[in-house]
């Protein structure tokens, strides 16, 4: 049985997780030689690309990462996940993203996302995803607003007959340019929450 290839458009991060009893006052500096930082592969889109890839699904991710020993570190990660990587572009002038994230020893968190180079994706990286020819678009509004207009008004309904869409960060942006195009009967939009088990999808073109 052939697998469906689902093309994800979203971002990427490293995530830097320091634990920690308690948060420090303002100020305040503080010691934990009993608890301990990592880095570890995050970001909403690129969780999901995982997720797709170990669920079996011919996964393809689409994001954009600075040309650094992060965005390195990213690809070989997606690579061991058996996620086509080709579509990952590169931006020399920004960092890859990092969310740096507080965990408290009572499981409270805060987070501090520095998006870098996610927010360099353009239109034009957008298309060149789309000539994977995806039966279903997974879009994660962690990237420009014009990546995500791109991906959902002008190049997934023509492809793909699946869309799912996820909110994201907090950001300010202009709504008005947001409002995608209703779905239909054969173009369909689906939040995570409401998407089906199982959905037939059209067979890649030869």
């Amino acid at each position: 049985m052939k697998k469906q290839r689902i093309l994800v458009v979203s971002s990427a991060n490293i995530d830097f997780v320091q634990r920690m009893r308690r948060m420090p006052y303002s100020g305040e500096t503080v010691c934990e030689p009993e608890l301990g930082y990592s880095y570890v592969p995050g970001g909403k889109g690129a969780n999901r690309a995982v997720a797709f890839a170990r669920m079996g699904a011919d996964c393809v991710f689409q994001c954009k990462l600075g040309r650094d020993s992060n965005a390195k570190r990213l690809i070989s990660f997606y690579q061991r996940e058996g996620i086509d990587t080709r579509y990952i572009k590169e931006d020399e002038n920004s960092a890859t993203g990092l969310a740096s994230i507080l965990v408290e020893d009572n499981g409270k968190n805060r987070i501090i996302v520095y998006p870098g180079a996610n927010m360099t994706m353009t239109a034009d990286d957008v298309e060149d995803g789309f000539t994977c020819y995806p039966d279903a678009v997974y879009l994660q509004f962690e990237i420009p607003d014009e990546a995500a207009i791109e991906a959902t008004t002008k190049r997934a309904f023509p492809y793909s007959s699946t869309q799912v869409r996820q909110g994201s960060i907090s950001r300010s942006h202009d709504s008005a340019r947001l409002r995608f195009s209703p779905p239909t009967k054969a173009k369909q939009g689906y939040s995570p929450e409401s998407l089906p088990r199982r959905r037939k999808t059209r067979s890649e073109p030869p």
